[in-house]
């Protein structure tokens, strides 16, 4: 299964990815977030395997909850 976080600061990009994603058996969406901080709370609980965000959001850009979510989540080689 593929879990998948969305980012998106305007509502109706976030229901139409949902919509083409909901109906694909190998994917789950875990998450949904309208800025990167709501984001970052959710990669932390959820741990999805993908994350599909905007660059430019409300709180936390798209840009720098990328640098948050590497830094604290991922593992380093």
């Amino acid at each position: 299964m593929i879990t998948v976080a969305i980012a998106e600061d305007h509502q109706s990009l976030i229901d139409g990815i949902e919509l083409l994603l909901k109906y694909e058996e190998e994917i789950s969406i875990v998450g949904m977030a309208n800025d990167g901080e709501e984001l970052i709370n959710i990669v932390r609980r959820k741990q999805p395997k993908v994350v599909l965000m905007d660059i430019r959001m409300p709180k936390i850009d798209g840009i720098a909850a990328t640098h948050i979510i590497k830094k604290s989540f991922l593992i380093q080689k």
